[in-house]
């Protein structure tokens, strides 16, 4: 059994929602899925505050997209804005295949690495 890991603020299901969307999500040809795992600043209530947060990005030559559907949200956007916005400065890539590696591995759906586990 796959279990949650702490991290995003809110209700908490960034990690699942995005390991589930990354090996759910099927992936058009000429383009790249990924599963990502970073440190957003959070803004309001959380204002000035570090943590784990975790996304999908989809890639191909002409860019990249985040795709966040966590804690209810409906985020397509792109991504440098997505980054500006969360003030995320550190994160760390998944392939699909790597993902599914790491869950098995750990027996949750993340995080994985040293720093942004630290922030979990």
């Amino acid at each position: 059994m796959i279990e949650v890991a702490a991290g995003c603020p809110e209700t908490g299901n960034c990690f699942s929602v995005a390991a589930s969307g990354v090996v759910a999500i099927p992936t058009p040809e000429g383009f790249t899925l990924e599963l990502i795992h970073g440190n957003p600043t959070g803004s309001g209530r959380i204002e000035g505050i570090e943590f784990a947060h975790a996304w999908i990005e989809l890639s191909d030559e002409s860019g990249m997209m985040v795709i966040d559907f966590s804690n209810g949200r409906d985020a397509i956007a792109p991504a440098p804005l997505y980054y500006r916005h969360g003030k995320i400065t550190e994160t760390v890539r998944y392939g699909r295949e790597e993902a599914i590696r790491e869950m098995v591995k750990s027996g949750h759906y993340g995080p994985w690495d040293e720093y942004t586990n630290s922030l979990a």
